[in-house]
């Protein structure tokens, strides 16, 4: 997101000094599938501080979103 967010903006004085502008968006919603919906949840430790908490398939997941994407993009 760090560097879509400095590529693009919604005020109107940036438009000048736009170098790309945004043609396609695209946008996969996997959390149906189980593995996908509980890969990134937000988890209590010990000492009852809430951060997030990531699963083995995290990697396998965004790759799978990915892949959707790109395949959504090529149609």
């Amino acid at each position: 997101m760090g560097a879509s967010a400095l590529l693009s903006s919604n005020k109107a004085r940036d438009q000048s000094h736009s170098k790309y502008e945004l043609t396609h968006l695209v946008r996969a919603h996997t959390g149906s599938n189980d593995k996908h919906f509980n890969c990134v949840r937000l988890a209590q430790d010990d000492e009852g501080k809430v951060g997030v908490s990531l699963s083995k398939e995290v990697m396998f997941v965004a790759g799978d979103a990915l892949k959707t994407n790109i395949t959504t993009l090529g149609r």
